[in-house]
């Protein structure tokens, strides 16, 4: 006598369909973010190697793309840092009261290039002091700048053994105070290779 197998069938309610249909959802995302992810990085990868190729490819024509630019604008590239070059730099801030419709205190610069170098840029920090000496605004400024240009702040570079004074107007102090003058950078003129200038010796001197 042959026993029917016997059929189970388990009917699931609302909240196991609702957990299934749950779990299928995060399964679905996770393989789809996964290939997301791999397309992602082999785009990146690939671009990245695009993008490096592109900027190998422009350093190596800079020279020439240098050397096609007019004299004015390929001497702003010959330059270099020279924080050492402070030493051939008086530099100075006083503040003054305002006159007339100049009514706010003045911070007056003076800076005088005792070196052989050119200084192509030279920024620094007027820190105001108060009564007690201790710091209570400061302004940024360019003393140099490579170009000259009708603004304020493009003064020009900064020629040897000359002296630069200006003025720059102190907005929002009320009274004269005591003001220090601290370079944060300096960059000078460096000549192209093989060419001779009369500070050349000076720089290579200079260059650590």
């Amino acid at each position: 006598m042959s026993t029917a197998p016997t059929v189970v069938v388990r009917k699931g309610g609302a909240l196991s369909a609702l957990v299934s249909g749950v779990f299928a959802t995060l399964i679905v995302c996770i393989v789809c973010a996964a290939a997301l992810g791999w397309y992602t990085l082999s785009v990146v990868d690939r671009k990245a190697s695009e993008v490096l190729g592109v900027g190998q490819a422009l350093f190596q024509s800079m020279p020439e793309w240098r050397d096609s630019l007019p004299p004015a604008l390929a001497d702003m590239l010959h330059d270099r840092r020279a924080p050492e070059y402070r030493a051939q730099l008086d530099a100075s801030a006083e503040v003054v009261a305002g006159h007339g419709r100049h009514s706010s205190p003045r911070a007056i610069i003076t800076v005088t290039n005792k070196g052989a170098a050119t200084v192509t840029l030279l920024t620094a920090r007027i820190v105001l002091a108060d009564e007690a000496g201790h710091p209570q605004g400061e302004r940024r400024i360019f003393i140099a700048t490579p170009l000259t240009l009708d603004e304020d702040e493009w003064r020009g570079p900064l020629l040897p053994g000359t002296t630069r004074r200006f003025s720059r107007s102190l907005h929002g102090l009320e009274s004269v105070a005591p003001a220090a003058l601290e370079i944060t950078d300096v960059r000078v003129w460096s000549p192209p290779a093989g060419g001779a200038t009369p500070d050349a010796g000076l720089l290579d001197e200079a260059a650590p």
